[in-house]
């Protein structure tokens, strides 16, 4: 990184986090960076609404809470904090659906996971769907889980905001920068899964 930033003019970095991350490692100084986040289509998850019938087709009753997680099942995508939590929440909110949108290599051990917890009625599957649908299905959610230990800017944030859907993440990366704390979201310190059920 250092020896490419020399023959570079400008730097472009998703999130202010990541050119604060570059400048502390010495890789270049901060006036060669320049943040650009993300660009993206929000129209369709600004006017995603609940459907009754995906939600029948899920498995999901009319009127019970759903928190979502859109991510690929694989490390550092804090699926097991979002398990650990639910095991809290549960008992608090039995009902509770936990809707995980995307699918991955860690399935399975997820799956057995949950299970040994005994949170298999909770935790519902839909495994890898059409960018195109991811609307629909975010749509569906009241809270949207996202506990990556690295990422740039999280997009799934970005979009679950533009449907009127609150986040609760973790304080690291570009997350602090759409997760406004207690505004449009919640952060928690990473792997504290007191907080993160709390949140």
């Amino acid at each position: 990184e250092r020896v490419a930033a020399r023959s570079c003019d400008r730097i472009f970095a998703v999130a202010q986090a990541m050119i604060d991350q570059c400048v502390k490692a010495g890789v270049a100084p901060r006036e060669k960076y320049l943040t650009v986040y993300s660009g993206m289509e929000l129209e369709t998850f600004r006017n995603a609404r609940r459907e009754p019938e995906l939600r029948a087709q899920l498995g999901i009753p009319p009127e019970v809470p759903v928190i979502g997680k859109i991510a690929r099942l694989f490390e550092l995508k804090g699926h097991d904090t979002l398990i650990a939590a639910a095991v809290r929440i549960v008992k608090e909110l039995p009902e509770v659906r936990f809707l995980l949108v995307g699918d991955g290599m860690l399935r399975g051990t997820l799956e057995d996971q949950i299970r040994r917890e005994g949170l298999t009625r909770n935790f519902i599957f839909t495994g890898l769907v059409s960018p195109t649908e991811v609307p629909r299905y975010l749509a569906q959610m009241d809270i949207l889980a996202h506990f990556s230990l690295r990422e740039g800017l999280p997009r799934t944030v970005v979009q679950a905001l533009a449907a009127g859907i609150p986040a609760v993440g973790f304080d690291l990366d570009g997350t602090p920068e759409v997760i406004l704390d207690g505004q449009t979201g919640f952060l928690c310190r990473a792997g504290d899964t007191a907080g993160v059920a709390e949140a």
